[in-house]
């Protein structure tokens, strides 16, 4: 059960970073002010002072929430 637990979550981790790469142009200035905004509005402190592991959940959240945002405005434009 272990090994097939593990497997499963893997792959859906994986799958997410596959997500990220195929949508995200992490070079691009609109999702760099995204970000940069995101990361402001969740700690208002320097992004070089928080703890690694708490700005890598602030930035995965920001990263979900630019795919969803940019998903959401993609349909809006086909209406």
């Amino acid at each position: 059960m272990t090994d097939a637990y593990l497997r499963h979550i893997s792959s859906r981790i994986v799958g997410m970073f596959e997500l990220y790469a195929r949508n995200i142009d992490p070079e691009d200035p609109d999702f760099q002010a995204f970000i940069q905004h995101y990361v402001a509005t969740k700690d208002n402190r320097n992004p070089a002072t928080i703890p690694y592991s708490q700005l890598y959940a602030i930035v995965k959240d920001a990263i979900r929430d630019y795919i969803r945002k940019s998903h959401a405005s993609k349909r809006e434009a086909k209406k």
